[in-house]
């Protein structure tokens, strides 16, 4: 892994150790190798990915698509732990759901915000600079996220690609007007 991006010649320690029930490894390295010269670390993520998808399959392990392919964007440590703690979904898994369950209801753009609202969901539609559909942003309980932070399947796009749900500019101007904010 350490060589497959470019650390192989860098001084680095690893600590084995069992959290919550799973055992894994945590890995420290520098980015000065042996030679002096700085392992430059853009992109290192999706390089990483890349790499464990090929392990995967290289030894046999059970395959997980890509992150970039996840409709969902995954619960941060945070997150998990205070939903664990509280044994309640944190607001992204409450609005994942939620708004998972309207697209899969919803006809179309009407009956989406509609569904949205029925379950306490505020749906923000964002227009650009000329008053064009730019993304959309969810509250829920004073809890905003942008679709983006709940991952591709959630944005404007990614419904409009999954669900053929898109709001048209002229058939819904009246409902687009009362949802929208401008982007500063």
């Amino acid at each position: 892994y350490l060589r497959g991006l470019g650390y192989g010649d860098c001084p680095y320690f690893v600590a084995r150790h069992t959290d919550a029930s799973s055992e894994h490894i945590h890995i420290a390295v520098s980015r000065i190798a042996r030679d002096g010269h700085c392992v430059p670390d853009s992109f290192e993520r999706k390089r990483g990915e890349q790499l464990v998808r090929q392990f995967e399959v290289q030894y046999g392990l059970r395959q997980v698509p890509p992150s970039d392919d996840c409709p969902r964007r995954s619960l941060t440590r945070g997150e998990l732990a205070q939903a664990l703690r509280n044994q309640e979904p944190s607001a992204r898994q409450a609005l994942q759901e939620i708004v998972s369950q309207a697209t899969r209801e919803a006809q179309d753009f009407p009956g989406f915000v509609q569904r949205l609202e029925e379950e306490d969901v505020s749906l923000i539609v964002h227009l650009d600079q000329e008053g064009r559909l730019h993304g959309y942003s969810y509250e829920l309980e004073g809890y905003a996220l942008a679709g983006t932070q709940l991952g591709r399947g959630f944005t404007l796009r990614g419904i409009e690609r999954a669900y053929g749900i898109c709001p048209d500019s002229e058939a819904h101007a009246d409902l687009i007007a009362h949802i929208s904010r401008a982007l500063e």
